[in-house]
């Protein structure tokens, strides 16, 4: 496509998406505030500050567990080491802050969208431009990602998308300088999270093939590094993570059973294997010269297509024990956004490949059922964004707010008591001492009121009493002795306590945050 419609086209599209975005998350991002899932990683080494120093943060990632893990014992059990150089960049950036991390973040899912749909735009046109910004956006692993701001996947995003447009600029004009630059890319992002090197590997190798198939010298060329770097990262990795790690071989049966239930109610799923019969028919009208493609180039579209099914299965296993053994949908959650990716550029290369080589028939054919394909995901989704997302959003929101009012309330419930010459204890509880919530809690209430000491009670259920009672202290809780607790009905206490059902204890004004029992499942 001719430069200056595509950049008029590429601004349309960032405005109407950016329209999109203010609209569904606008009240979201205005009334954004820290949650007890994830947003600990943020506040822990701000202290009680809203910023903090070069060195303090500094120091913050030298203390990092996984870092800590490798510089005494040699191993560690994770391996996310740009992830948490990323992570402290932020947090030094914006603080505590989290409305402008949000603005941040969705300033980020804007542009690289924008930037992937630019690239497909002006290689392929309208309609395989329009099936990607469906097939992508209207995936439902954004549930689990737009209203969060802890998952690594984000930083994947702000890596990943930068890699694409280089190994595409590479395939597409053969500028060295991008295939060079995406060595190092790649690289930085293979060390993001543990998956993403296996996952380099794989596309890598799918490149490599459907470069040779297609007689692509650039695209083989682009596999082939993407093959050696992500090997190099996954043997690093296996390097510092051999001995610490504790994961096993997973049975195949378990993830296969949870990809079947679940797929079988995923109406996208469905949706998104219309190349593959589209390609089938295509084999079939070959033979009439309508269609101006190899016998090699239209293999490697198929394998392309066959491998987004391949790709969802392996997401279904690799993920199987962090979803309760496939009770919840890995693909439904984070986990399920590099499908989301994949689905959406194979099914716009394929259907612009496809307009590209064909004829006057064939060409406004195959337009004509990819932007089909964009209304039915809109049908299905009854808008462009899943109903995942929207239920996940309300969720986060409501779930947040609570924790606020009622860190708050807590907060004025003690300045009264106070005012009345009265002194009672604060406490943080939860179902368990390890659990994520009741940690943050200690946290949020700390923060709030510095000068107030927030107790737990180390006697709760724990795996590991112990390390959880001393990161309950590191975290700025104080461990409640029996005397404090005898001295509770005479002294009074406020208890604060989330858990996903209602908590009472009758020497303490108990407030509780329940929210987490209506969490949408994935």
């Amino acid at each position: 496509m001719p430069k200056k419609p595509c950049t008029a086209l590429t601004l349309l599209f960032a405005s109407v998406l950016a329209g999109l975005l203010i609209l569904q998350f606008g009240t979201f991002i205005d009334h954004a505030t820290p949650s007890l899932i994830d947003d600990h990683d943020i506040l822990y080494p701000l202290g009680d500050k809203s910023t903090a120093t070069l060195q303090e943060i500094w120091t913050d990632l030298k203390n990092t567990d996984e870092y800590q893990e490798l510089a005494t014992k040699g191993a560690a059990t994770r391996f996310r080491p740009a992830f948490y150089v990323f992570k402290s960049i932020q947090t030094y950036l914006f603080g505590s802050n989290i409305r402008l991390w949000y603005i941040a973040n969705f300033l980020l899912y804007l542009s690289t969208t924008t930037l992937i749909f630019s690239l497909v735009l002006r290689t392929f046109g309208i309609p395989s431009a329009l099936l990607f910004a469906a097939f992508y956006l209207g995936h439902k692993s954004w549930a689990d990602i737009f209203p969060r701001l802890g998952p690594v996947e984000i930083e994947c995003i702000m890596v990943g998308t930068p890699l694409i447009w280089l190994l595409w600029r590479w395939i597409e004009t053969g500028r060295t300088s991008a295939l060079y630059l995406a060595i190092p890319t790649a690289l930085l992002f293979g060390a993001m999270k543990e998956a993403d090197s296996p996952l380099m590997i794989a596309i890598g190798g799918l490149l490599v093939a459907c470069g040779f198939l297609s007689g692509m010298k650039r695209m083989v060329a682009a596999g082939a590094a993407l093959l050696v770097t992500g090997a190099i990262v996954f043997v690093v990795m296996l390097l510092i993570t051999a001995g610490a790690a504790s994961s096993g071989m997973v049975s195949p049966w378990g993830p296969l059973q949870s990809y079947w239930h679940h797929r079988r109610h995923d109406s996208l799923a469905w949706l998104v294997l219309i190349p593959i019969p589209v390609l089938a028919a295509v084999t079939y009208v070959r033979g009439f010269d309508q269609l101006k493609i190899s016998r090699g180039e239209l293999a490697a579209l198929v394998l392309a297509s066959v491998s987004v099914e391949i790709l969802r299965l392996t997401l279904y296993y690799i993920s199987h024990s962090m979803t309760y053994d496939g009770a919840n949908d890995a693909i439904g959650m984070r986990y399920g956004y590099p499908l989301a990716l994949m689905q959406a550029l194979v099914a716009a290369i394929v259907f612009g490949r496809l307009a590209k080589a064909g004829d006057r028939t064939i060409a406004p054919r195959t337009g004509g059922i990819a932007i089909a394909c964009c209304l039915a995901v809109l049908i299905i989704n009854k808008g462009l964004f899943s109903p995942n997302v929207l239920k996940s959003r309300d969720w986060w929101l409501q779930f947040n707010t609570d924790t606020d009012n009622a860190v708050s309330e807590a907060a004025r419930l003690l300045l009264e008591a106070r005012k009345a010459d009265k002194n009672p204890v604060l406490i943080a509880s939860g179902p368990v001492l390890e659990w994520e919530p009741k940690l943050s809690l200690i946290m949020f209430l700390k923060r709030r009121m510095p000068d107030t000491v927030v107790y737990f009670d180390p006697g709760e259920k724990s795996v590991n009493p112990e390390y959880y009672g001393k990161l309950s202290v590191k975290w700025g809780g104080t461990p409640m002795s029996p005397e404090l607790r005898a001295s509770l009905p005479a002294r009074g206490c406020v208890n604060v306590h989330v858990d996903d059902r209602e908590y009472a204890n009758p020497d303490c004004k108990v407030l509780n945050i329940t929210t987490i029992a209506n969490r949408p499942a994935p």
